[in-house]
């Protein structure tokens, strides 16, 4: 007789019974004799099957940062309660499945001494970080599997196949292998064998900011760290346990700690700790070969949209490609910049700014409307505290505007430029940083990348770099630290702006935009003048160019060692004319004809203490700086800027001012190809500053629509524009070789209304007077104070007799037309050595006198006389050897009254 057993599910025993003695367990096989009888036919034996409990844990790794993963015991974890454990046998059928308890807790009753296959379900992976409402699924990735006996749990990170989602639920109860297809896997899978006794079976850690494939979405892919971080909360008490690499940088830093940052893990089918080799079982390379570089190349879809940090908890959050670098490797060894002088005196704060591993690519469809060939932004923020750093960002932003990454978080007109009208974010901070990053071309070269086609949006460059369009941001009692700050990173060849900042005409009172912008290298921006410009361009005029600020109320800006660069400059200046701006500071928008709203027509203020524009390269744009208004019915512009250290060269106009009380100081302001530099505003004082070797005027102080004026800056002359008055030009100015070919001066003032002081300067070699009031040539002495015109054309001081002996200058004269001048009572009298070269700087020295007498330039200042009641002035004061010789000719200035109605002459004759 034969009785069956069955011991559990696929295992069966057979055992004979009624046997007299069993001598001894008999082996498998083994034939059995009992009582004389005859044998019996053989039938294979096995010992009494065992059931034993297999156990582990799933968990979650909150604070991994990159490299080998690390087991439950070793750190702080969060058990992830309520996931699906799958079990398969060793051939790979189903055996069962169960759901983890609240300590995160896996068990299956097995048999001993069997091979099995433990499998945990991803998507039903949890987190006890408090989550908001979930856009889409929270989706981890796996950082550890395996027993703690196995050497490689740690180096599963990604799971089984990275490039892959993990499968669903086998609800259906077919193989292991059936759930493999073209898009999904198994990726955490384990093998183990059930002991005799009660089994610790494989452990599972996962992670929800692991970046392992370069998919435009779904497990492991940027796009989901985002929507896993944005719905994650609790980022304040992350202490992420990873490393960062900079792209100026050859070393590491620690992840910060209160945020939450990606950790890419991007194979490249080498040995990590992580990641096993490809050769040794370990996932295949997921990077793309790009001239010759290897590069986490990230295409994001048209459909699928930007990666939008948006949510109750989206703040904190930080892209991160420098983890690429430092878990994976410098698998992208160009050096895109060396670093280098900015501005009059300063150098960048890096030697070397190489290559990053990550880039960000926008889908490209010839299809699509011109409006709709490419993704509308790579990353849209509407949320405070975000960090965007080590990453290439290139092909994103369609005509209108759009910005490759854009912050909107402006009420009512969210948008309009940055592509999400259907948001309406709250008003409020939104700070971030933007550093380390390559804008506007790929990974491994920093030049104009090639076209897709030829019409606009067409190019494969971003529309905008880096768009801000928000209302208020800071409120400066809470939040004194700076809205943004944009820093060392490479900009370059947008089809508009590479830095577009606005704001909102209903700044809530007492928010501010703070900002903060050094250390970056803006290159090729705007289109006009580009290779890929074509006259079919929505943009081949647009003035859009490096950096532009507009509708700011009270900000303060910090706008320094930037190197801005632009496509070449223009041979002609219109209000929507062709070229492109270099920093661009303003308060409206584009005049709208017939719609005063949108022309904002208000004052933007005062910008807030220590705002400066300092020690950068401007060059080969349109207008080196502007801080106007940018509306023909706008007025005022942004006041009580400081401008130092600035080298502004190879312009059609070098800069443009309109802002009251500016602090223009120690500038060098050269090579454009019009005027260097005209002044409309106000209260501005000129110290330490070169123009030298424009092809017009040096310096116009007043309004810029004075018909006088060789080149008209728009917008033209309103009657509400205020007056010019209260400029101080000087000391240490230096005007020369300007206008050598336009026969102009070194300094003009120009409008009636205009009052300006001159004061120590040196001015020589100019084509023209190096002082000229109305810009008329030589303004003959009449007597007269006459309102009507610039300085209120103030006579200069005719010198009587000039003597030099011991080192010692004695000079007697007058300011007029004769002695007992009292109108010109009390006059500082400049005395300068002579410059009259080239030789075309003469006319009357009193109305109507008809001589032709040299006006020369005053090229070194010698020293100060007051005239008397009378306007004569006679005294002696030292003038050491290198500044004056014997047979050298003196020249002079007067200037009187003080504050805003100061005024100086042109030179006298000599």
């Amino acid at each position: 007789m034969r009785t069956l057993f069955y011991t559990s599910k696929n295992s069966r025993l057979w055992l004979w019974a009624g046997l007299a003695t069993l001598g001894a367990a008999q082996l498998p096989g083994s034939l059995l004799a009992a009582s004389g009888r005859a044998p019996q036919p053989a039938t294979t034996l096995r010992a009494p099957t065992v059931t034993v409990q297999l156990t582990g844990y799933v968990f979650e790794d909150p604070n991994y940062g990159g490299g080998a993963g690390r087991a439950r015991g070793s750190v702080i974890s969060y058990p992830s309660a309520g996931t699906r454990v799958e079990l398969y046998d060793a051939a790979g059928a189903f055996v069962g499945s169960t759901l983890t308890n609240a300590a995160g807790q896996y068990g299956f009753a097995v048999n001993s001494g069997d091979t099995y296959q433990v499998r945990v379900v991803n998507s039903t992976v949890t987190s006890l970080r408090p989550f908001g409402t979930l856009a889409a699924p929270l989706l981890p990735v796996q950082t550890y599997a395996g027993l703690g006996t196995d050497a490689n749990a740690p180096n599963r990170v990604g799971g089984q196949a990275p490039q892959l989602a993990d499968a669903g639920a086998n609800t259906t109860q077919g193989t292991l292998s059936a759930l493999t297809t073209s898009t999904t896997t198994a990726e955490s899978v384990v093998s183990v064998t059930a002991g005799s006794t009660n089994t610790a079976g494989p452990d599972f850690g996962y992670n929800f900011d692991v970046v392992v494939n370069t998919n435009d979405s779904g497990q492991g892919s940027l796009r989901q760290f985002v929507l896993n971080a944005t719905a994650l909360g609790a980022d304040a008490s992350l202490v992420q346990a990873g490393v960062t690499r900079s792209t100026t940088s050859t070393t590491t830093t620690a992840l910060p700690t209160g945020r939450e940052t990606s950790i890419f893990m991007v194979p490249d089918g080498q040995a990590h700790p992580g990641l096993l080799a490809a050769s040794a079982g370990g996932p295949a390379s997921g990077l793309t070969t790009q001239r010759g570089q290897q590069v986490a190349l990230i295409t994001l879809t048209i459909s699928s949209g930007p990666l939008r940090v948006v949510g109750a908890n989206a703040a904190l959050t930080t892209i991160d490609g420098g983890t690429q670098t430092a878990n994976i490797g410098d698998t992208n060894t160009a050096v895109l910049s060396e670093g280098g002088t900015v501005g009059t005196t300063a150098s960048f704060s890096y030697t070397s700014f190489s290559g990053p591993e990550v880039q960000l690519l926008g889908e490209y469809n010839a299809a699509n409307a011109v409006t709709a060939r490419k993704p509308t932004n790579a990353v849209n923020v509407q949320a405070d505290d975000f960090t965007l750093r080590n990453v290439a960002v290139r092909n994103f932003g369609n005509f209108g505007g759009n910005g490759a990454i854009a912050f909107d978080n402006v009420p009512g007109r969210n948008g309009t430029l940055a592509g999400y009208a259907g948001d309406v974010g709250p008003q409020g901070p939104v700070r971030a940083i933007l550093e380390n990053n390559v804008l506007g071309s790929d990974a491994s070269s920093f030049t104009m990348p090639s076209l897709f086609a030829s019409n606009e949006g067409d190019n494969g460059r971003n529309n905008q770099h880096i768009q801000y369009d928000v209302s208020g941001t800071v409120n400066s009692a809470l939040f004194p630290e700076k809205t943004m700050t944009v820093r060392t990173n490479l900009i370059g060849f947008s089809e508009r702006r590479g830095l577009h900042v606005q704001g909102n005409a209903a700044i809530t009172a007492g928010y501010n935009i703070n900002f903060t912008v050094f250390d970056n290298v803006f290159r090729g921006a705007g289109v006009t003048n580009n290779p890929v410009s074509n006259t079919a361009s929505p943009y081949a005029t647009s003035s859009a160019g490096g950096v532009e600020f507009i509708l700011l109320t009270q900000p303060f800006l910090e706008v320094y060692n930037n190197a801005i660069n632009g496509p070449g400059t223009v041979s002609s200046y219109s209000t929507f004319g062709a070229g492109s701006d270099g920093l661009e500071i303003n308060n409206a928008t584009v005049n709208v004809p017939g719609n005063l709203p949108m022309n904002a027509r208000r004052d933007a203020g005062s910008a807030r203490t220590g705002s400066r524009i300092e020690q950068n390269t401007i060059s080969n744009q349109r207008v080196g700086i502007i801080c106007q208004s940018n509306a023909e019915f706008s007025i005022f512009a942004l006041d009580d800027l400081l401008f130092r250290g600035n080298l502004i060269l190879g312009h059609l106009l070098g800069m443009n001012n309109q802002g009251a009380r500016q602090q223009i100081q120690n500038n060098t302001v050269t090579g454009n190809a019009g005027t260097g530099f005209i002044n409309t505003g106000p209260d501005v004082v000129f110290t330490n500053n070169s123009f030298d070797t424009n092809t017009s005027i040096g310096l116009v102080v007043g309004d810029g629509g004075d018909a006088t004026m060789a080149t008209p800056i728009p917008p033209a002359s309103t009657p509400t524009r205020p007056a010019v008055t209260g400029v101080v030009i000087g000391p240490g100015n230096i005007f020369t070789t300007n206008g050598s070919a336009s026969q102009s001066a070194g300094l003009s003032i120009v409008n009636g209304t205009t009052r300006a002081r001159i004061t120590q300067n040196a001015h020589f070699a100019n084509g023209a007077l190096g002082i000229d009031l109305a810009n008329n040539g030589v303004t003959a002495n009449n007597n007269t104070l006459d309102a009507a015109f610039p300085n209120q054309e103030l006579d200069y001081p005719i010198l009587s007799s000039g003597t030099w002996v011991g080192e010692v200058l004695t000079v007697t004269g007058f300011v007029g037309t004769g002695v007992g001048q009292t109108a010109f009572a009390g006059a500082l009298v400049e005395i300068f050595r002579a410059d009259n070269n080239p030789a075309n700087q003469s006319g009357e020295v009193i109305v109507g006198d008809g001589r032709d007498v040299a006006h020369g330039e005053g090229r070194a200042y010698l020293g100060t006389l007051v005239a008397d009641a009378n306007g004569r002035f006679s005294g002696s004061f030292a003038v050491s050897g290198n500044l004056l010789a014997l047979g050298n000719f003196i020249t002079a200035t007067a200037t009187i009254g003080s504050g805003a109605t100061a005024i100086t002459s042109e030179f006298g004759n000599n």
